[in-house]
């Protein structure tokens, strides 16, 4: 889990998180990684479907294409 004070180490499954949080603000954009919608500065391209995510802190996560439209749908 990272945020704005420091990166925390979760050991739960994925799914479990996911029907916890409000899906609202956050999204899954790969099987490893759910992000805040409200800290994504851009999403560009990469090929083959897939998408690189920039967040507003510099870092950057790859949307994978099964988790593609969910994320257009809520942004």
């Amino acid at each position: 889990l990272h945020t704005q004070d420091g990166v925390y180490l979760i050991r739960d499954a994925m799914n479990h998180i996911e029907s916890r949080i409000d899906p609202a603000i956050f999204t899954r954009i790969h099987r490893s990684q759910i992000v805040n919608l409200n800290f994504i500065k851009e999403i560009q391209p990469w090929g083959h479907g897939d998408y690189v995510v920039l967040m507003q802190n510099g870092e950057t996560l790859n949307l994978s294409r099964r988790y593609r439209d969910r994320v257009f749908d809520r942004i």
